[in-house]
């Protein structure tokens, strides 16, 4: 399997498929997403940094993106996909250098 450095930028700047929202089955995963959108200006809803407050909120949670505000707020799995997010499931680069598309494509 190839693996291949994945470019947070390019997914969210998408032209065709961007990507709305982003799930993470780990902690380092969030903490690495995290560190990228922190590069990209990116900020929760509220406007506080993102490492003001706990990354981590469980396997159920989608870090839903707002390319408009540069800003990140939280939702549901069930949510995202109810709401026909882009959802891209992404995994920690250093650990596992692969992000796979979930079910909920536009």
């Amino acid at each position: 399997m190839k693996k291949e450095n994945i470019n947070v930028r390019k997914l969210i700047n998408d032209r065709y498929n961007p990507v709305t929202a982003f799930h993470c089955k780990t902690k380092k995963s969030v903490n690495e997403l995290f560190n990228e959108l922190s590069k990209l200006g990116y900020k929760w809803g509220s406007g506080h940094e993102l490492s003001d407050f706990d990354l981590w909120h469980g396997t159920n949670t989608c870090y839903t993106v707002n390319r408009k505000t540069k800003t990140i707020g939280l939702s549901s799995v069930e949510t995202s996909i109810r709401n026909k997010e882009f959802v891209y499931e992404y995994k920690c680069q250093k650990c596992d250098r692969n992000v796979q598309s979930k079910d909920s494509k536009r």
